[in-house]
């Protein structure tokens, strides 16, 4: 349904009735109040309506514009970017709304007086932390968000907290888990990060790769071979050479593709790899220098694993719990409505 300029249609030669059953198409424009009411989404028996929605993708839109400091109904990009973000923003709704559903139904929503109290508190600590009420204020402003709605917002966040432990509470991560995911993961646990100089060559098949390194074999040399063949658009400014990677992807500023980043940690020094495949092709890695320190001991680091996988698992528990709930919930999408 369009919500924009829609022109109005002379259509006194029909009834009344007749009227009304054209005024959920294209023919009748809708009053700015009837707009806010459109429903774009219906939740079960709960409604989203185009209001609630503008609400969200005007906050969303304010953050952008905060963000990347410009206005994004002047810029033609930015606004094919956020129009294309709407049925997500959409589906996030619809997911709040599912959450929100079962927080009820599970009786974790506190009763009023102390949800009351807790928004006040949480909005009075954001408002100290802003510098006070003015510049509070005119960062709401910003971002497109009244301070009534910042409050819904909050009292969203406190009833998901108490849906998410609800939910997670049952969550136990063993001795065994910690010491699996120690060793899995030993390069994060080094007293230093180990690190590596590292250069390589992107081909796109297994052969090609095997001819390139059958020539520096033959006595081309590496870089050269890289800049004649390597398919990574990086090659012109590095000619294959990637610096320093270290061992821990966590350290890596770029992420590198765990089976290149293998391949490269279990290198020979100073020799060419086989071809090594990865996502993105396969490989011919040259590893030239090595920094490699020991292990911290698995005691030192025990409550720290502990921590990063218990968050892990019950965020794990909890998307899939939140999953299972929308996929029994019944759900009918309206994006048309969204323009």
């Amino acid at each position: 349904m369009k919500l924009g300029n829609i022109k109005k249609v002379i259509v006194s030669i029909l009834s009344i009735t007749t009227v009304l059953s054209f005024s959920g198409c294209d023919l009748v424009e809708k009053t700015p109040e009837a707009k806010e009411k459109t429903v774009v989404a219906k939740v079960n028996k709960e409604k989203i309506t185009k209001g609630e929605f503008d609400k969200k993708y005007n906050m969303q839109v304010g953050q952008i514009e905060a963000m990347y400091g410009v206005k994004v109904s002047e810029n033609a990009q930015m606004k094919d970017y956020v129009e294309k973000m709407k049925p997500q923003i959409l589906d996030n709704m619809i997911t709040e709304t599912v959450a929100l559903q079962k927080a009820n139904e599970l009786k974790v929503v506190p009763e009023d007086k102390e949800l009351n109290e807790e928004i006040d508190k949480k909005y009075k600590e954001t408002e100290t932390k802003l510098g006070g009420t003015e510049k509070f204020n005119e960062f709401l402003k910003s971002m497109n968000v009244a301070s009534d709605y910042y409050k819904g917002m909050i009292k969203n966040s406190i009833i998901f907290d108490k849906l998410y432990a609800k939910v997670t509470s049952d969550v136990v991560i063993t001795d065994t888990d910690i010491s699996n995911y120690y060793h899995t993961n030993i390069y994060d646990f080094t007293e230093k990060p180990n690190k590596m100089t590292v250069s390589h060559i992107l081909c796109e098949t297994e052969d090609e790769a095997k001819k390139v390194a059958d020539e520096i074999n033959k006595g081309m040399k590496f870089e050269d071979a890289a800049k004649k063949y390597s398919k990574d658009p990086s090659v012109a400014q590095n000619n294959g050479n990637l610096g320093e990677v270290y061992y821990s992807n966590k350290a890596n500023p770029n992420k590198y593709d765990q089976d290149f980043l293998n391949g490269a940690i279990n290198a020979e020094l100073n020799k060419v790899t086989k071809p090594i495949k990865s996502s993105y092709g396969f490989h011919l890695i040259l590893v030239t220098k090595r920094e490699t320190y020991p292990a911290k001991p698995i005691e030192s680091v025990k409550n720290d694993i502990k921590t990063e996988l218990t968050q892990t698992k019950k965020d794990e528990k909890f998307q899939s719990q939140l999953k299972e709930w929308k996929d029994k919930s019944k759900i009918t999408r309206y994006e048309d409505r969204l323009k």
